[in-house]
């Protein structure tokens, strides 16, 4: 069977020597657009973040101004 590969960006690899990465976003900014993902306590941010590291998050991105 013939390799999966594909190359963006001149830097950007995906195939099956290259594993996607899942990354979670965590919203840290209290004037953000979208108040669903602003946590109002640390407890709702910790059960957040514990979460998408349960449910495959490899890295975490934390937005803040």
């Amino acid at each position: 069977m013939d390799e999966i590969y594909a190359k963006f960006y001149n830097s950007l690899e995906i195939g099956d020597n290259y594993p996607t990465i899942v990354m979670g976003v965590i919203n840290l900014s209290p004037e953000s657009f979208y108040k669903g993902s602003i946590y109002d306590s640390a407890k709702k941010l910790e059960l957040a973040i514990k979460n998408m590291i349960n449910n495959g998050a490899a890295m975490l991105d934390l937005g803040a101004r």
